[in-house]
């Protein structure tokens, strides 16, 4: 997938910002850092957390407006595999440093993730937005 400039400031100000731990060698896309690392509140850069993520966000948000947040179309199953995907979700940037939380077994929360957008909406139709 080709980035745009928009999406190559992103991974640009969050690879300064990380020590490039957070880009690495696979070389992520900006999207792709938003669907698999988490919003780490404590500081930190790990494999599976990306602080200087929500730092890219909220410079940009500074900078252009909370309005100017990117939200992506990602698509669900394709059931009858005609290379159409019956329904589709947003998670974006808005998703990624607010998201909903999900009550555990011990009355504590967990932050909602990528995965956790995506199910709900293959169980939710109400989830689901246009593919387009």
């Amino acid at each position: 997938d080709e980035q745009d400039n928009y999406e190559k400031l992103a991974a640009a100000i969050t690879a300064y910002n990380s020590g490039r731990h957070v880009l690495g060698r696979q070389r992520r896309s900006w999207p792709s850092i938003l669907r698999y690392l988490r919003h780490d509140v404590e500081g930190r850069n790990s494999d599976t957390d990306c602080h200087s993520c929500a730092y890219s966000i909220g410079i940009r948000s500074e900078l252009f407006g909370e309005d100017a947040l990117r939200e992506y179309i990602w698509e669900g199953d394709d059931a009858d595999n005609d290379g159409n995907p019956d329904w589709c979700f947003a998670y974006g940037e808005e998703e990624w440093v607010n998201p909903y939380t999900i009550p555990q077994c011990d009355g504590t929360t967990q932050n909602a993730t990528f995965d956790n957008y995506q199910s709900r909406a293959e169980a939710n139709p109400d989830y689901r937005t246009a593919c387009n």
